[in-house]
């Protein structure tokens, strides 16, 4: 069922056990710590040494040509070069284990998967969260999937809520104070929009003007899904300057979806990524100033950093943990928000 299964960092535990032992990460709350890499699993990463599909290749400018539909994407063409015919005997068993609880509340199978189309970056060290860089202002398609049993949800209508968060507790605690700041110095600019014409299989898109890292969606799960996104500030907006050069602060892209009933709003399912954003098009210099500075060590050194993956799959959040407020019950009609339908997608349907 897990079409993303050619990445290997989707499942970087093979047994159960340790995928339910990964702690889990609390909005607002605490750095989380990241799930150990399976050097096994080695499907569609570049290793330091690797002659093919190295990192200083990446170039996230692919996406500019996407078309609507998901069909032209990177992310689509990476999975059917891999075929999904090869991933039916995944074990997804243990996938989303953050929303056991509700699960079981509910009834229903709660696994989801979200797969950001960018590469993470090869100077990320075994055992350590992966870090995936963006250029600002450029769209990047998340694919979102049900996992598992789809007869519970036939004719359901889900809702999802993508965020930007800051990823260091010290300006976690300031995240209101820090996005007014930015706001104030880029008055009319939304830290994160969504490009209506690229996306598809969504409808319902609302941007709130006063919640300008926050954009929410239905969606059918269903049918196919993609939403490209666009983060419009850059990590060292938010570093204290002192003498330029400043290290950029990271962030996360954080997805929940939620199961609208009457009267009320169950949250299903969540998962988020660490993410640092560049401007002038600096993401995929990055990444080979990176590949750069590993292959420079010793292989017994280069060892102890993890390959790039060519996709980023969100890691799962206990949704117990959540200190976020669920979006309201249907859409609302407030003139702060403003509500975009994309077009059919026919080529899904």
């Amino acid at each position: 069922e897990c079409i993303y299964a050619c990445i290997p960092q989707i499942i970087p535990y093979t047994n159960t056990e340790a995928l339910l032992a990964l702690p889990t990460l609390s909005l607002l709350k605490q750095e989380a710590p990241s799930p150990t890499s399976n050097s096994d699993v080695v499907l569609q990463a570049s290793s330091p040494n690797s002659a093919s599909g190295a990192v200083g290749e990446a170039d996230s400018n692919t996406n500019k040509n996407n078309k609507a539909g998901g069909t032209g994407s990177p992310l689509h063409q990476l999975l059917q070069q891999h075929g999904q015919n090869n991933f039916s005997n995944l074990d997804t068993s243990s996938v989303n284990s953050g929303s056991t609880s509700v699960q079981e509340d509910l009834g229903i199978d709660c696994r989801f998967q979200y797969v950001l189309a960018a590469a993470t970056s090869i100077a990320t060290k075994v055992n350590e969260e992966t870090l995936t860089y963006l250029n600002q202002g450029q769209s990047y398609e998340i694919k979102l999937k049900k996992l598992g049993e789809l007869s519970a949800y036939r004719g359901k209508i889900l809702k999802s809520v993508i965020r930007i968060c800051f990823h260091e507790r010290r300006l976690q605690y300031m995240e209101r104070e820090q996005m007014a700041a930015w706001q104030a110095s880029r008055p009319g600019d939304r830290i994160v929009e969504v490009d209506i014409p690229l996306s598809y299989g969504v409808y319902d898109v609302i941007q709130d003007q006063f919640l300008l890292n926050t954009v929410e969606f239905l969606w059918d799960p269903t049918k196919e899904v993609g939403v490209y996104i666009k983060v419009n500030c850059i990590s060292t907006e938010f570093t204290p300057k002192k003498h330029g050069g400043e290290k950029g602060v990271p962030f996360r892209i954080q997805v929940e979806t939620y199961l609208q009933g009457e009267g009320s709003v169950k949250r299903l399912h969540a998962a988020a990524c660490q993410i640092k954003v560049f401007k002038n098009r600096s993401a995929d210099r990055k990444h080979k100033q990176d590949r750069e500075k590993i292959l420079k060590r010793p292989p017994i050194e280069q060892e102890k950093f993890q390959p790039s993956y060519d996709c980023t799959v969100l890691n799962d959040i206990a949704t117990d943990s959540l200190n976020s407020p669920p979006p309201s019950v249907g859409t609302p009609t407030s003139p702060n928000a403003t509500k975009f339908t994309p077009q059919p997608d026919t080529q899904h349907a």
